[in-house]
């Protein structure tokens, strides 16, 4: 390259006016593409994102439960306490609110909810309810 040309105050321009143009074009390239990733994405929860809340049973609720259960039995089925035998207790996690009792056109509150299984027998016959720690549900 010509000595003189690079000692001319038009090449210090030149030079100065292309650095600037790169870090504009640059700048603008950056900005753009952010703005399109973020709008074009949509945050899509995994199961790593979900919050689970339990509640951890105690031998108290356990029982609180157990007696709801047969009193229910009990009130709507007319049988007499003495004669509804607890056939099974089982800890449970349900999947929603519903307890695995959902109901056609009912919505439930999607979390994880801990509770119990109860089998209890009269007459022959199996009742089975399904709780959390503070609900009964009959669900035969």
């Amino acid at each position: 390259m010509n000595p003189k040309i690079l000692k001319s105050p038009k090449y210090f321009i030149f030079i100065g006016l292309f650095i600037t143009l790169t870090v504009l074009l640059s700048i603008i390239i950056v900005k753009s593409s952010k703005t399109k990733d973020s709008s074009m994405i949509t945050p899509t929860p995994s199961p790593d994102d979900m919050i689970i809340i339990t509640q951890t049973p105690d031998s108290t609720a356990k029982q609180e439960m157990i007696d709801q259960s047969i009193e229910d039995l009990s009130q709507s089925e007319n049988i007499q306490k003495e004669n509804i035998k607890v056939k099974s207790v089982e800890e449970k996690q349900w999947s929603d609110a519903s307890l695995g009792c959902s109901k056609p056109g009912q919505m439930y509150a999607q979390v994880i909810t801990g509770g119990y299984l109860i089998t209890l027998e009269a007459n022959g016959q199996n009742y089975y309810y399904h709780t959390s720690l503070k609900e009964v549900t009959r669900c035969n």
